[in-house]
């Protein structure tokens, strides 16, 4: 297998998300890896060792637009987007919106990011940071939340109990169904 440069694996990368990724994208990612590290080519190894996570995590993304709740009455929902980061170790966000009229609501799903999460958990295992902030503490499926409003708009966050960030924004006055939206999140698997 030839070797594939940085440019060469994102195209790829794109090319294998595009067409849905299937096992053998993942299978010949591994086995390139593989052969790279047995000839000493440690940089295109990693590469490759890099697309296979990527395409594991774009078929995880994918699973994941399942939880999402239908619309509410009188909403409309646009297809949920996929993305993925390396900014503060890896993450994987799906996130779609909800809108009827000039409302916009925004859920937001995350795993695999420590950080996000820690400092949710630090907020909510602690009430007083989470007022000193603005926000107000409160169950959502019987999970600890955290409600902040400010300048027109309310954000609701809570995580699953396998540490998922959930996170809804949208105008203040649509705060009843960033509830709603909330309370039909399937969390299985979350």
């Amino acid at each position: 297998m030839k070797r594939l440069s940085q440019a060469g694996g994102f195209c790829l990368l794109c090319v294998c998300a595009a067409a849905g990724a299937n096992q053998a994208d993942i299978y010949e990612s591994l086995e390139a890896a593989r052969s790279h590290y047995q000839a000493g080519a440690l940089l295109p190894a990693a590469q490759q060792l890099d697309l296979a996570a990527a395409i594991i995590r774009q078929q995880r993304g994918e699973q994941l637009i399942h939880n999402f709740p239908p619309p509410p009455s009188g909403w409309k929902a646009h297809e949920a987007n996929i993305t993925q980061s390396d900014v503060f170790g890896k993450m994987l966000s799906v996130e779609r919106q909800y809108y009827n009229g000039n409302h916009t609501i925004t859920v937001d799903i995350t795993v695999e990011s420590s950080m996000a999460v820690q400092s949710l958990l630090l907020m909510q295992s602690n009430p007083a940071l989470a007022t000193m902030s603005g926000g107000r503490v409160m169950k959502v499926q019987g999970i600890q939340a955290i409600l902040t409003t400010n300048t027109g708009y309310a954000e609701l966050r809570f995580h699953s109990e396998k540490g998922t960030l959930i996170s809804l924004e949208g105008p203040l006055e649509t705060q009843q169904t960033l509830f709603t939206i909330g309370e039909a999140i399937d969390l299985t698997g979350l």
